[in-house]
């Protein structure tokens, strides 16, 4: 069974685009849901995007599904996030993202996974890290993302690009409204998911 898990307990205060998250007032929860995974032995060759699918409901994202797609319900529909390259997919439902070409790993077996994370504003991660890429596609709220070299916040409707394997990083819900996003990974699946970390 996939549980929801708390991260951190934080600040409630909107707060723009920074270089570092608020300061921990109290009161506001980062909360990661998996809602989907699969293992697979290998990925397609060559450079590698999400493809963000909506449908009116499971029977219809499922049809058809390939073997690196996961499907997740949803109030009033369903969703479909197909890895794959550019020129071989083909949509059968509301596309309504396209996210990479997804940094690429190497290893022996693979995980894919979609989480649904977010919180009210000011609610952020630990400092962590995860064995491979990790892109975002913010349904509602704002999101940022600190890492060592930059840190960039996205809005309701956009995405970001996963990043490289082992890289720290922290999110934080940094908008006015509560922070809803879809998280897509595609990491070793023979390491651990999500590892404390330290920027530098």
């Amino acid at each position: 069974m996939i549980r929801a898990v708390v991260l951190l307990a934080v600040a409630s205060l909107p707060v723009a685009c920074a270089s570092a998250p608020p300061t921990t007032r109290g009161g506001a929860k980062f909360v990661v849901t998996p809602i989907a995974e699969k293992r697979i032995e290998s990925l397609p060759s060559g450079p590698l995007f999400w493809f963000v699918e909506r449908f009116a409901n499971r029977a219809a994202a499922e049809r058809d599904v390939g073997p690196t797609a996961l499907v997740a319900d949803d109030s009033g529909g369903a969703w479909r996030f197909t890895l794959g390259r550019r020129e071989a997919f083909v949509a059968t439902g509301d596309l309504v993202a396209t996210i990479g070409a997804v940094p690429a790993i190497s290893a022996a077996r693979y995980l894919l996974r979609i989480n649904r994370a977010g919180g009210a504003p000011g609610a952020r991660t630990e400092i962590h890290s995860h064995p491979g890429s990790e892109a975002f596609f913010v349904r509602s709220g704002r999101l940022c993302q600190r890492m060592d070299h930059a840190t960039a916040c996205v809005r309701s409707g956009g995405t970001r690009n996963g990043h490289g394997a082992d890289q720290a990083m922290q999110l934080w819900s940094a908008g006015k409204e509560p922070l809803d996003q879809f998280v897509l990974f595609v990491v070793d699946a023979d390491r651990p998911f999500s590892s404390p970390a330290r920027f530098r």
